[in-house]
């Protein structure tokens, strides 16, 4: 990989199925990586109006890090429901093929 470029980009809605597939491979990858319950039933649509709310807000945003065409990870920023402690919460998890290579590194 070392050629090659990982691009990081805010999600969008045509990322629906690869983003659903990511989220359940990392979940049973990664020991610190949880994801929803139930996450294998949500359907493209539901993900994509997900982004949709998501990127609707001005408070929480959804990263996808891309290798060529592929989803290869995912970083969350989501802030914290006391808006005056102006505090949130990030999140970053990318595929085990892909660990120790630098990339979730804030």
């Amino acid at each position: 990989m070392a050629e090659e470029v990982v691009d990081v980009r805010p999600a969008e809605v045509a990322d629906a199925a690869q983003l659903l597939a990511l989220l359940a491979q990392l979940g049973r990858e990664s020991n610190t990586f949880t994801v929803d319950e139930g996450i294998e039933d949500l359907s493209e649509t539901d993900e994509q109006a997900q982004i949709e709310r998501i990127n609707g807000t001005t408070t929480n945003i959804i990263f996808v890090a891309t290798l060529d065409s592929r989803l290869i990870g995912v970083s969350t920023v989501q802030a914290s429901t006391d808006f005056s402690a102006a505090q949130g919460e990030v999140g970053v998890a990318v595929l085990k093929e892909f660990w120790g290579m630098g990339l979730g590194l804030l």
